[in-house]
């Protein structure tokens, strides 16, 4: 089974010989500056090793403290196998929903979708030397479209497989009526629509 987490989770490793005396070296260099900033000192190094032999970071911290030092051929800080606290599942979606999304035009991003709504989302385009850049990472942040009349939006694949379809339900009709309705609606009536709320909430004399 799959599963996802966050460079914040936890994760277990076992250190080897060679990440204790990383953590020892990190450890006395940080004690040694903060002596010359403060006079302050931190105590001799501890190790945080459970009783089952395994030391625990965050996984961002993990990656800072000894990413440099996994180069191939290299001696390890750590052995190979970890452990990762608290990972979430990742539930594949059902066949209805699946269904449901396609039938109302929730589909897959593609290249020339990416590039489709660049166009319309950017009033400047980008630098040339950029925009194959900036493909990519829409690309990777979002999974599914939908066409609201001549509109695209973009959606992650967090917000369609977490939501319920009444909630994506929700979320189109909001949609429908903020990329369709107001551009049906003729410019003079939105004016009085806008003016009104300004009275409302201003005051005729401009003030709240």
């Amino acid at each position: 089974m799959d599963f996802k987490f966050n460079f914040n989770d936890t994760v277990k490793v076992r250190l080897t010989e060679l990440g204790i005396i990383l953590e020892r070296r990190k450890h006395d260099g940080l004690r040694e500056s903060l002596k010359n900033i403060s006079n302050h000192d931190i105590g001799d190094y501890v190790t945080t090793i459970d009783a089952e032999g395994y030391t625990s970071y965050e996984i961002w911290q993990l990656m800072y403290t000894f990413g440099k030092y996994m180069v191939m051929g290299s001696e390890e800080p750590f052995h190979g196998d970890m452990i990762i606290t608290n990972g979430e599942p990742i539930v594949k979606m059902d066949d209805v929903k699946a269904k449901w999304l396609k039938r109302n035009g929730y589909l897959p991003v593609t290249d020339a979708i990416i590039r489709e709504w660049m166009q319309w989302f950017y009033t400047n385009p980008f630098l040339p030397e950029r925009v194959e850049e900036q493909r990519l990472i829409y690309k990777a942040k979002f999974s599914y479209y939908k066409r609201f009349d001549k509109k695209i939006v973009l959606y992650t694949s967090h917000h369609i497989e977490t939501k319920s379809i009444n909630e994506i339900k929700q979320g189109a009709r909001k949609m429908y009526r903020q990329h369709v309705l107001l551009e049906l609606w003729p410019i003079k009536q939105i004016h009085r629509i806008y003016t009104r709320w300004q009275l409302g909430y201003y005051g005729a004399n401009g003030k709240p």
